[in-house]
């Protein structure tokens, strides 16, 4: 049985609100925003709205990897405005509630039907049964994604709604989502979503030379690794505005100094693939952009698809100049292992 913590009895003073504002409500949109599928101190969901306009959460539910509409009722939620999170708990309400020091949030406990494995799956659905967000997980299910226990997952703006965990981040104390201590001493911030922007994907590696600006030019990644998902972009920052380049692709590094009388360093070897067929122009303010297919990412011998589990290097070559004479430079690369 469904035991609830709702201090904002709101349901009734809404519907005696005009009927255009209730047809706005339902143009509202609740995402899932963190998770925990075990901690010190219960699992949770946090869900959140995160339109202008307020829910009604009436007949809502929401399951896990059975995908069945109806399983967890989500209706005591009643109304959530802008903004406002609500928690669904297999913990008794009143007791998470007091762990996590929520006070006005509402808390939905008793979650003993639609709870949390390892490697699961979150669905929500709305009045008429219809899918709203769903969210899969698990360390095993997805390799090298992230284990939410006794530490919660949480999602980047860019992240959520997308189903793909490895945009999702592990909580930290004090993080961007001013994750806090449990009680026990779980970590999360339940209750507390706010906006926050999806870091690049991937690392620096190798060196890089500074150009005719003074700075390095240095190519990073936006996106998912994820191959099923398939929306990676290059961008390379800090180029001599209207510099043309184009990017080089490698499953292999290197270590070249001045290659063909270049300033700066090739870090890619084996079979370099060069974007030459998309070389543009930087923006005034020393920008390039490139989407890639990791359907078919460039290579001597022709488009290659993206391997689970394979790491490939990114560098972008660019024209550039020292002392007035013209030059080419090479970026701070970029490497990523794809999923």
């Amino acid at each position: 049985m469904t035991n609830h913590l709702q201090t904002l009895p709101r349901r009734a003073a809404l519907s005696l609100v005009i009927l255009g504002g209730l047809a706005a409500q339902a143009a509202g949109q609740v995402q899932i925003t963190e998770y925990m599928y075990s901690g010190l101190d219960g699992e949770f969901i946090e869900l959140t709205n995160v339109s202008s306009l307020p829910v009604d959460l009436e007949d809502w539910s929401l399951d896990d990897k059975s995908a069945i509409p109806g399983t967890y009722d989500l209706s005591l939620a009643g109304i959530i405005d802008p903004g406002e999170s609500v928690l669904v708990t297999d913990r008794i309400a009143s007791n998470f509630s007091a762990s996590w020091s929520l006070g006005a949030t509402t808390v939905l406990g008793g979650n003993a039907i639609a709870s949390l494995g390892r490697n699961d799956e979150i669905h929500v659905f709305d009045a008429a049964g219809a899918t709203v967000d769903v969210l899969a997980f698990g360390d095993d299910d997805f390799p090298g994604s992230l284990r939410a226990r006794n530490a919660s997952a949480q999602g980047c703006d860019a992240g959520l709604g997308g189903d793909d965990i490895y945009r999702w981040t592990l909580a930290l104390e004090g993080d961007a989502w001013g994750s806090r201590v449990s009680l026990n001493g779980d970590v999360g911030s339940p209750g507390l979503h706010g906006p926050v922007t999806c870091p690049p994907v991937g690392v620096a590696f190798c060196i890089a030379a500074a150009n005719q600006t003074g700075q390095i030019a240095v190519t990073t990644l936006l996106g998912s690794p994820s191959i099923l998902q398939n929306d990676l972009e290059l961008r390379c920052d800090a180029l001599p505005g209207g510099a043309v380049g184009y990017f080089l692709t490698s499953t292999t590094t290197g270590q070249i100094t001045n290659p063909g009388n270049a300033i700066g360093t090739l870090c890619l070897g084996g079979s370099i693939g060069r974007y030459s067929s998309f070389a543009q122009a930087a923006t005034a303010s020393g920008e390039m952009n490139l989407p890639l297919d990791l359907t078919g990412l460039s290579q001597p011998t022709g488009p290659t698809s993206a391997v689970s589990g394979e790491t490939w290097h990114f560098q972008c070559w660019y024209r550039d100049s020292i002392f007035g004479l013209p030059v080419s430079n090479f970026s701070l690369p970029v490497q990523v292992t794809l999923y």
